[in-house]
């Protein structure tokens, strides 16, 4: 643990906003970040094209946040055990405790824009029906009842998925 610092501005990832697939440092990253992130946040698949089309990376899209892709195990592990770079924490986007609800209040003006363009567009998807909290709780009951306490040890609604 005595050179992880200095070892830690050596690696070099690609990002979900890196889309030319070069390399950058940790640091490059964290002069990327929007100022009320204080969290560097990454994502473990097999190739790009899999951590791309992870519906763990959805909300983080939506919310216009820079996600680390490792490839790896050993990247999964060295970033699990690295914990922190610069004072900011180092969160797997798999975890199911992550607040994403500061960063999902956008310019109102974007908001905006983007609501009539969708009505100009007639767009299908503000009309999918969502559950309400007690109905996706009820959801979660049919899941255990029916698969039972041995298949389903436990079940929680989640906001997170955006598009899948």
């Amino acid at each position: 643990f005595e050179f992880q610092p200095t070892l830690a501005k050596l690696l070099r990832f690609e990002t979900n906003k890196n889309t030319t697939r070069n390399l950058i440092s940790l640091d490059e990253y964290i002069s990327n970040l929007r100022p009320e992130q204080d969290q560097i946040y990454y994502l473990c698949a097999p190739t790009r094209e899999a951590a791309a089309m992870s519906p763990y990376l959805e909300a983080f899209e939506r919310a216009n946040l820079e996600v680390i892709f490792v490839y790896t195990a050993i990247d999964d592990f060295v970033m699990a055990n690295l914990m922190s770079y610069e004072g900011r924490q180092l969160v797997s986007v798999e975890k199911s405790d992550i607040d994403l609800s500061k960063f999902d209040t956008k310019d109102k003006d974007d908001d905006e824009k983007k609501d009539a363009d969708k009505e100009k567009d007639n767009d299908k998807d503000d009309d999918k029906p969502s559950l309400s909290a007690t109905e996706a709780m009820d959801v979660c009951m049919w899941f255990k009842d029916t698969l039972g306490e041995n298949k389903v040890a436990s079940c929680r609604p989640s906001s997170r998925l955006v598009s899948s």
